[in-house]
Formats: structure tokens, C-alpha cells, sequence
């Protein structure tokens, strides 16, 4: 079963309390998410592969912060 976060502001309080979680639990995380693509993912017109290249065009502002958080881990590492 995969477990998906949808939060509505990428650097909130929620937001960020997901992030911290994303080291310890597998799940997907979506952040400065609105209704019509909360409802469009929900219904099932959208699966994880669509929803997360929704996220890479540069008007549309859903943010996908599980490869954020990757690169970000990664970085750290080669320190």
C-alpha cells in the first residue's frame, strides 16, 4: 500500500513536519497542492508518474519534495 501527503504550503509548519518524517517512513509527499489536483489524483486521473511530472512544468506549482529531499540527502553525504 503506498501512503501519499498532500499539504497546501511547501515550507509550512505541516510541510515540514513531513519532510522530517520522509527519513523514517516510505511515503509520497506533495506540497503547495490545490483542489483540482488533490481531486484529479484522487479520482484517479492522475496516477504517481502522471502527478509527479504535473509537478515539473513551470506553471504548475505542486511541488514533488521526496527528489528534493533525495538530492538534499545526498548532497549531504558527500560532505
Amino acid at each position: 500500500t503506498q501512503v501519499f501527503a498532500f499539504t497546501d504550503i511547501k515550507g509550512g509548519s505541516v510541510n515540514n513536519g513531513f519532510i522530517k518524517a520522509l527519513g523514517r517512513y516510505d511515503f509520497q509527499l506533495f506540497s503547495n497542492v490545490n483542489l483540482a489536483f488533490l481531486v484529479n489524483f484522487i479520482l484517479g486521473e492522475l496516477d504517481l508518474e502522471e502527478a509527479i511530472e504535473e509537478t515539473q512544468g513551470e506553471t504548475f506549482k505542486v511541488f514533488y519534495c521526496n527528489d528534493a529531499v533525495r538530492v538534499a540527502s545526498e548532497e549531504l553525504d558527500d560532505l
